[in-house]
């Protein structure tokens, strides 16, 4: 779909997994293209970026931010992701904080 001046388009890659394309509106790939796992999910864009939530075999998951401009930045001490609005997010910490964050994982509420 289309969104903030850009395509995001996921494809199937034929092995059970799929990637996530970020292209500019003029055509080149805002970044690499993102691996999605069969259980993996992104979430709606806002203004900076994309969200992908990963999830391992043993049932872990994480949290990463792809901005459109090919910065990538993991989200290390989120354990629960609620989707940006406004420029932040709600969050819950691994201490189990819950406070928002702006896509550089910085927190602004806490």
């Amino acid at each position: 779909y289309y969104v903030y001046d850009r395509l995001i388009v996921p494809i199937d890659d034929g092995s059970g997994n799929r990637q996530l394309v970020i292209l500019n509106k003029d055509g080149p790939a805002a970044c690499e293209p993102v691996v999605l796992g069969l259980r993996d999910t992104f979430y709606t864009p806002d203004e900076t970026g994309v969200v992908v939530e990963s999830h391992t075999a043993e049932g872990a998951v994480s949290y990463c931010h792809y901005a459109w401009d090919g910065t990538v930045t993991p989200y290390t001490d989120v354990v629960s992701f609620k989707g940006f609005s406004e420029g932040l997010a709600a969050v819950t910490l691994t201490d189990g904080t819950l406070c928002y964050i702006n896509h550089k994982a910085e927190i602004v509420i806490k």
